[in-house]
């Protein structure tokens, strides 16, 4: 003898899932019905075109001074380069050295030395612009005969 066993559990839920599907679904037909309806007054409408009008005046504005600092920044940066410029132009060029050997013997003419303390110092000062000169210029003295 053959009996087949049912779970009576699992055909009572599937009713009752689909008793709630039918609930939710009436639900939301009735939630978008409710939503389209056309209730809006005049006044409303009116208020809300002027909140949209203001809104575009304000994105205007925001726009107009977004320029304007644009431009202001532009003519800045223009007003610094010309200053640039024109402190480039104020100041002296470099001078080209021209290279003689009078000039090369001046260079590595002997530092007179004096007495005092102020005296040294100055020959110290003397011979680190020799030292100077000469690495700048890719020079040396020639050797001191004597």
């Amino acid at each position: 003898m053959l009996v087949i066993r049912t779970n009576p559990r699992l055909t009572f839920g599937r009713a009752r899932g689909r008793a709630l599907v039918l609930v939710v679904t009436a639900m939301l037909m009735v939630a978008v019905l409710g939503g389209c309806s056309t209730d809006n007054s005049n006044s409303d409408l009116a208020a809300q075109d002027k909140l949209v009008q203001l809104g575009n005046r304000l994105a205007a504005e925001h726009a107009r001074v977004a320029e304007a600092r644009r431009l202001v920044a532009r003519e800045r940066r223009v007003a610094a380069l010309m200053s640039r410029a024109r402190a480039r132009a104020a100041t002296p060029g470099a001078r080209s050295a021209v290279q003689s050997s009078l000039w090369i013997d001046r260079l590595c003419a002997p530092i007179p030395r004096g007495i005092g303390k102020v005296s040294r110092l100055a020959a110290r000062q003397r011979e680190r612009q020799r030292r100077r000169a000469l690495y700048y210029l890719n020079l040396s003295c020639p050797p001191v005969r004597s």
